[in-house]
């Protein structure tokens, strides 16, 4: 089922060309980091392509939104020692992000908007990121994240952390719709639990990078192909649950018991990762390399 909706390569093909330069407005925005201990950020983005980014230590947050139409809206405001950011794209409503059309003309409006926003590495932060028919281009490495919450609609997306998280991260929470998502270096999360939702489209998560603990992942997988790849010296267990429409294929695991299975290396005693899969129709893999 790898690559199998022709609606989303339509989609793709389309956020990923080049940036037209003409009719774009810019707005830019800059907050000093200002004794602030720690921020929450809610980002609310309806089409286009969306970057985030490790910043300057000095610098809480660094925005570059380019749009076409409506401006965005930016709100920061601090409570006691948390600063509170919210970034919304004009008549964005997470209830229907799959169906809105955020008053775009056309597919050219769409292609046009692009936010690179940056974040100091400097203080822990809590995000969640909302978005519709988007591009997201998301490089978490060195940031300190608590929380983070992604859902999206019609989507590309890209999750890095190419460095470790210097702090635990109690809840990574990924919801989509139609969608690919790529997770790359996900174990420098350093999460305690990963949880992910996903509908119809093509999934990659490589938990590879520094295994600290023994953290759960729980995947809820619909019409879709889902692969976890892990270094081989990564042990796991792994408790699936699958229908006679899906298939399942697990590496260097024996099988314990029905739909359970344990990694050649397991041990209850030592740092694993507790695996818990629900396949609907579709495909599930672990792949271990070396």
């Amino acid at each position: 089922m790898k690559k199998n909706t022709i609606f989303l390569t339509a989609v793709f093909l389309l956020l990923q060309t080049v940036w037209a330069k003409d009719n774009l407005n810019v707005l830019k925005k800059t907050i000093p980091l200002d004794g602030e201990k720690q921020l929450e950020v809610k980002i609310s983005f309806g089409a286009g392509t969306l970057y985030l980014h490790p910043g300057k230590p000095d610098v809480l947050f660094k925005g570059e939104l380019k749009f076409t139409e409506k401006e965005p809206t930016l709100d920061y405001s601090i409570n006691g020692k948390t600063g509170i950011l919210e970034i919304s794209t004009s008549g964005f409503d997470s209830k229907d992000k799959e169906d809105k059309t955020y008053n775009f003309k056309n597919f050219d409006d769409m292609k046009k908007n692009s936010w690179h926003l940056y974040f100091s590495p400097d203080i822990p932060i809590k995000f969640v990121i909302e978005n519709g028919a988007a591009s997201n281009r998301f490089e978490f490495g060195s940031l300190k994240i608590s929380d983070l919450k992604i859902s999206t609609g019609a989507s590309e997306t890209v999750i890095n952390f190419s460095e470790p998280n210097p702090i635990v991260m109690n809840h990574f929470t990924i919801e989509s719709g139609v969608s690919e998502i790529k997770g790359k270096n996900l174990l420098n999360a350093n999460f305690k639990k990963f949880r992910f939702e996903g509908g119809v489209g093509d999934y990659d998560f490589y938990f590879t990078g520094k295994l600290q603990r023994s953290p759960r992942i729980d995947l809820e997988i619909g019409v879709a192909s889902a692969n976890l790849y892990l270094n081989s010296e990564t042990p796991f267990k792994a408790s699936v649950s699958s229908s006679l429409l899906s298939s399942v294929d697990i590496d260097n695991a024996v099988e314990e018991e029905d739909d359970f299975w344990v990694s050649d290396n397991y041990s209850k005693n030592k740092n694993f990762l507790n695996i818990s899969a629900d396949v609907g129709i579709g495909s599930f893999e672990i792949q271990v390399r070396d």
